[in-house]
């Protein structure tokens, strides 16, 4: 008889051992940087989570920062779900939600990078060991509990795009990227003004991708003297002398060329003289 009790006894010890161990609450903790490389005057938040299939009814830890190169700006719970009990670096949050929540953000630090900061430091945010608090019954084990978490932020520079997209300082002639270079001679006896985009050595004057203003300097092999301020599509003084009647000294293509545009010019003129007359 007295074996059969103490068979009895071991059995319900072991079945009572496995409930616990079935209903004890498991779970992870979570920090999160919203950024982990910025520079000086940078904005980042730092966020709790917590993951508990069995449901999440509050968390208890403390935070801390790096107070040297970090200006905190605000502590507060994520969302309306959460309301928080703690005072100073100590975070107690618990739940407001009526609906079992099982992976939440649930407690949000902002943080800005002070001026200060030296560049290529790192600095850290940490929050110690955090209790969770779940929704099992007390009966059985609610809580569990993970170690202290850390984040490592790295303070960078202004981050480089490939050059510069505007005018290039004078003093920088180093810069092939863009922007605007020093004049400076060329291998042919031209001299080289501000360039923009892509652009040929060699002229003088503004230059943009597909646009060349300037006399072009002496070159290897032909001598080229072109009026300055010339366009890719039109000259400008070329046009004025057809307008008055005087045709520039250029070969026979283009006196043929300055005939077409003046003879556009006078058809242009009388058509609007004939849409006037005819509006009379």
């Amino acid at each position: 008889m007295s074996k059969k009790i103490i068979t009895s006894i071991m059995i319900i010890a072991t079945i009572l051992f496995s409930v616990n161990f079935v209903n004890a609450a498991t779970g992870s903790v979570n920090l999160n940087a919203s950024s982990t490389s910025v520079k000086p005057g940078d904005t980042f938040t730092v966020t709790v989570s917590v993951n508990c299939e069995d449901g999440i009814n509050g968390i208890q830890t403390t935070y801390s920062y790096d107070e040297t190169k970090l200006e905190l700006k605000s502590a507060n719970v994520a969302s309306t779900n959460w309301s928080s009990l703690g005072v100073g670096n100590a975070i107690e949050v618990i739940s407001t939600s009526t609906s079992k929540l099982t992976s939440e953000d649930i407690y949000v630090l902002t943080f800005q990078v002070k001026a200060t900061a030296e560049v290529g430091t790192t600095a850290t945010v940490s929050i110690g060991e955090t209790t969770v608090d779940s929704d099992l019954p007390v009966s059985s084990d609610p809580k569990f509990t993970e170690g202290a978490k850390t984040v490592t932020i790295n303070i960078v520079s202004e981050p480089t795009t490939g050059g510069d997209t505007g005018n290039q300082d004078v003093d920088d002639p180093n810069d092939d990227n863009g922007g605007n270079q020093p004049t400076t001679p060329d291998d042919n006896g031209g001299t080289t003004g501000d360039q923009n985009g892509n652009t040929q050595t060699g002229t003088t004057g503004n230059q943009n991708s597909n646009t060349q203003n300037g006399n072009t300097g002496s070159q290897s092999s032909n001598t080229q003297n072109n009026s300055a301020n010339k366009n890719t599509s039109t000259n400008t003084s070329t046009k004025t002398d057809v307008a008055n009647g005087k045709l520039p000294k250029t070969g026979e293509s283009d006196v043929i060329l300055m005939f077409i545009e003046l003879a556009s010019v006078c058809v242009m003129v009388s058509y609007i003289k004939m849409k006037k007359a005819a509006r009379k």
